[in-house]
């Protein structure tokens, strides 16, 4: 419900409010699960030095927002060099924090990693896109725009719901089954693009995608901390984050350029959206095809 309800917010009492009331409930998580997480110490065999893991994290992320916010600038040079010197800083640290073969999906759980930023990147690139399409071609109130999408939502949670009743249903086949419903649910969202496609389609099609995520997720989970050894659990688990995030990052950034650029320019904003689903098409094949290396350790 969290799409409708911001839309609410929005209509109410404005966009700003959305993310200001995210700081309480931030803190009030924070407040109610820091005293028991204060059971859980450092491993007595493990010595990595977490402060050189921190630097080497910040480095990361640092490198990740210039190029993002290079991105979006409308001068040239400041594009390219601001790019240019994003991935000069974020690849070097994203190879020290992710497992060798990360960027090549090799088998395992690099391929894993993996598939877990395509995914990531192709659902953002649908999902947070349908409602500036539902508002600026649509012209549908800020209610309507966050309806539009809460079907993924809700199927998605579905698809957890359903993978979590078959915790033996092999990992590679589930990724591939996931990105494939997430190639047809983009490709049934494209019409969205033109005003005369009902907003009510929509609704009903982008479940698709929302359905493909829901049924890779758990399985990625779970076939990732597999390869957690005693001790490792927190490492593993931060990948894993640290994949959903550089997904989202990274699409989001380059969408939002591209929509900047429309804005700007004589880029029309049906062109700009239309790359930026035709980009999650290409996230969601390549996911097809890293997905033969998905493999569970346990398996």
């Amino acid at each position: 419900m969290a799409p409708a309800f911001a839309g609410l917010v929005t209509d109410s009492v404005g966009w700003r409010w959305v993310f200001l009331g995210i700081v309480p409930l931030a803190l009030l998580v924070g407040a109610l699960a820091s005293r028991p997480m204060t059971a859980y110490g450092p491993h007595p065999d493990g010595s990595e030095v977490v402060e050189g893991r921190l630097a080497t994290a910040f480095g990361a992320s640092a490198g990740v927002g210039i190029m993002v916010i290079s991105l979006r600038s409308s001068s040239p040079y400041a594009f390219l060099a601001g790019t240019a010197a994003g991935l000069a800083l974020a690849l070097p640290m994203l190879r020290r924090l992710m497992p060798a073969g990360f960027f090549t999906a090799r088998r395992g759980f690099p391929a894993v990693l993996s598939c877990r930023v395509l995914a990531t990147a192709t659902f953002l690139g649908v999902d947070s896109f349908v409602p500036l399409a539902a508002d600026r071609i649509h012209g549908a109130t800020p209610i309507i725009q966050g309806f539009v999408i809460i079907g993924a939502a809700l199927m998605w949670t579905a698809g957890q719901a359903l993978m979590a009743r078959r915790p033996d249903f092999p990992p590679q086949r589930a990724v591939l089954i996931g990105f494939v419903l997430l190639v047809v649910g983009t490709l049934l969202v494209l019409p969205v693009l033109w005003r005369e496609w009902p907003l009510w389609a929509t609704f009903l099609s982008w479940p698709v995608g929302g359905l493909g995520m829901g049924i890779l997720f758990n399985p990625t989970t779970t076939a990732a901390m597999s390869y957690a050894t005693d001790g490792r659990e927190g490492n593993v688990s931060s990948q894993v984050q640290l994949s959903d995030a550089l997904g989202f990052s990274l699409m989001g950034g380059l969408g939002g350029a591209l929509v900047a650029i429309a804005d700007r320019t004589d880029f029309s904003l049906r062109a700009a959206l239309g790359t930026n689903f035709g980009l999650a098409v290409g996230c969601a094949v390549i996911g097809i095809v890293a997905s033969r290396g998905v493999r569970s350790q346990i398996a």
